[in-house]
């Protein structure tokens, strides 16, 4: 009975640490194949269980390779090409995630020094807005990483876009939501039954 016990306990203690466990996805455009362009015109892009689709206004947007293209990137890169909202992520499931950080860096100014400036916006599953990030950075020459708040937690699509200038998006780091699957609630359950079973028993053995 004991090893019982202690075999279900086990199990739980896996099955609970599984599902606290969830590994942060990061989409960094490194799989990209050029085939020796400077860069590429695309509707939508995907990786690692998420999609990235430009809004219908534009229909495109443009991947860009390693060092070497006009676009003087450090690294493939996601380039908004248009005002307002150009791009929307979202997994590919369905599923809510957390968008924490993703790196950005201006392209195309005239000057090294000029501003570039832009925003995401974080919605729910009923498509309603959760919350927006603007951000100002003053240097095109450096990368540089921007943070997101509670706003942009268990969302299920985020939209960004430039306000005054072209800039590039990298190394998109989020969390995908994980929901138990029934067979590891009833895992679960069962250590937990187990263990109040065995408290329980315990009592009465000590009150006789």
């Amino acid at each position: 009975m004991k090893k019982l016990i202690k075999m279900s306990l086990i199990v739980s203690g896996l099955v609970l640490s599984g599902i606290s466990a969830v590994r942060a996805e990061l989409i960094d455009f490194d799989g990209v194949n050029f085939d020796g362009k400077t860069f590429l015109e695309m509707g939508s892009y995907a990786e690692d269980g998420f999609n990235i689709n430009a809004t219908l206004d534009i229909g495109n947007f443009f991947l860009v390779p390693s060092p070497g293209s006009d676009f003087f990137l450090l690294s493939p890169d996601l380039i908004i090409q248009q005002n307002e909202e150009s791009a929307i992520l979202s997994s590919q499931a369905g599923d809510l995630f957390t968008l924490n950080s993703a790196v950005l860096r201006g392209v195309y100014k005239e000057e090294e020094t000029e501003n570039f400036s832009g925003s995401f916006s974080a919605f729910d599953a009923n498509n309603n807005l959760k919350g927006v990030q603007n951000f100002t950075f003053s240097d095109t020459t450096e990368l540089h990483n921007l943070n997101f708040g509670d706003d942009f937690k268990n969302i299920a699509s985020v939209r960004w876009g430039r306000m005054d200038s072209f800039y590039a998006v990298d190394n998109i780091d989020l969390t995908p939501n994980v929901v138990p699957e029934p067979i590891s609630l009833l895992l679960y359950g069962l250590g937990g039954g187990t263990l109040a079973f065995f408290r329980r028993g315990r009592r009465k053995g000590g009150s006789g």
